[in-house]
């Protein structure tokens, strides 16, 4: 999943490894990067948010993949 978002959204490693769920909109096909503080020290480069179109194949394996307990989501990756 990780490579797949890399390849499709053209998003940097940093911004990549900082997502969460939220930050991707499967309905609007967006994926958004926001800067924050994670537990993982990822962080986005620029101190901006942004958002960016997402394909609809890489919206369809984020749904397929969503899992509905934290502890399950490492199937996913």
């Amino acid at each position: 999943m990780l490579f797949a978002l890399l390849l499709d959204t053209g998003v940097r490693i940093g911004e990549a490894l900082g997502l969460r769920h939220d930050d991707i909109a499967i309905a609007e096909r967006q994926v958004t990067v926001v800067p924050r503080q994670n537990d993982n020290r990822a962080r986005a480069k620029s101190g901006r948010s942004r958002s960016i179109p997402a394909s609809a194949e890489l919206t369809s394996r984020f749904r397929e993949c969503e899992c509905p307990r934290l502890d399950q989501s490492e199937e996913c990756l």
